[in-house]
């Protein structure tokens, strides 16, 4: 009885040592993120244009997808909506791919934009454009 008491105890020891893969660090977290990523949400407002989507009898169709980029650690992101190239490659939006505490946060410089965990994108920008006018750009996705 003793030598079975010892065994479970070695046994359940054992298994709370071992690295499950969530654990192990890629070399590249781009591999991670990158992917299609269906869109449950998505709202663009620039000025005083806002478009929120599913709502006003409208239905979403929209796809983020997230390419590795040339660069170790950076995807490129393309946003499609109801067949509308949103942001896409001649946009040229390429962004950072850093290890959050639970994830993976898409970053420009000291910004971050999104959380990604590899199933799910959460992403939300908001500034102005080139004509001075607010712009917020927000989405949900799942892969």
């Amino acid at each position: 009885m003793k030598k079975l008491l010892l065994l479970v105890i070695v046994t359940l020891a054992l298994g709370a040592c071992k690295k499950g893969e969530s654990d192990i660090n890629p070399k590249n977290p781009a591999d991670v993120v990158a992917g299609r990523y269906k869109l449950s949400s998505f709202s663009l407002q620039q000025g005083s244009q806002r478009v929120s989507l599913p709502g006003n009898g409208q239905s979403l169709n929209g796809v983020a997808e997230l390419t590795k980029a040339s660069q170790e650690g950076y995807v490129n992101l393309t946003l499609t909506v109801n067949n509308n190239e949103v942001v896409g490659t001649s946009d040229n939006v390429t962004l950072e791919v850093r290890k959050t505490s639970e994830a993976y946060g898409l970053f420009d410089g000291s910004d971050q934009y999104a959380d990604v965990d590899g199933n799910n994108i959460i992403f939300s920008l908001s500034g102005t454009d080139s004509n001075n006018q607010q712009v917020e750009l927000s989405f949900v996705g799942k892969k």
